[in-house]
């Protein structure tokens, strides 16, 4: 089973994943009645699809899966699985990769949070599946190039606030 789950993030593509979101968003965004039902239908679609990529788990910052870095290059080619030229350059595609993952599962957590309190359906995706940390602060996340990110601090500067979802949770909570 170990290795299936593996295999199965493998054929998951994130950007499957952020296809559905996307979808799902509109749908429920959408005037027609529906196109809302086929929305909320998505939504469990969804959260399986954030499951088979391995989202709701924090992934190892040299992990298989994200050691092959997808990337685009400055005229817009896709380079897929070329590896970078420096190791500060793979180092923070390497670091982009994982809060790209985790930030679109925070969106699928938020949107189910939302349809909970707005519509008052089943939640899709429930606070004891979020096992992740929370994102990091947004200067980190925007740095256009490896250079601007290592200028921010890097890596070390980016987590030096990390606090998991459910010590953010417990927190809100006291």
């Amino acid at each position: 089973q170990g290795s299936q789950g593996t295999e199965s993030s493998a054929h998951t593509p994130l950007w499957i994943v952020q296809a559905m979101l996307l979808n799902v968003v509109y749908g429920h965004n959408h005037d027609d009645k529906a196109t809302n039902d086929i929305a909320a239908t998505h939504s469990a679609a969804l959260v399986s699809l954030a499951q088979a990529a391995a989202l709701q788990r924090p992934l190892k910052h040299d992990s298989s899966d994200i050691n092959e870095i997808q990337t685009i290059d400055a005229e817009g080619n896709w380079n897929g699985g070329i590896k970078a030229e420096s190791e500060e350059q793979a180092e923070w595609l390497r670091w982009k990769t994982m809060e790209e993952r985790k930030r679109t599962l925070y969106v699928i957590f938020v949107l189910s949070s939302l349809l909970v309190a707005c519509y008052n359906q089943v939640p899709v995706l429930t606070n004891s599946e979020v096992l992740l940390d929370l994102p990091c602060d947004e200067e980190f996340f925007a740095a256009e190039s490896a250079a601007a990110f290592q200028l921010k601090g890097g890596v070390r500067a980016a987590n030096r606030n990390r606090m998991t979802f459910h010590e953010a949770l417990g927190e809100l909570l006291r």
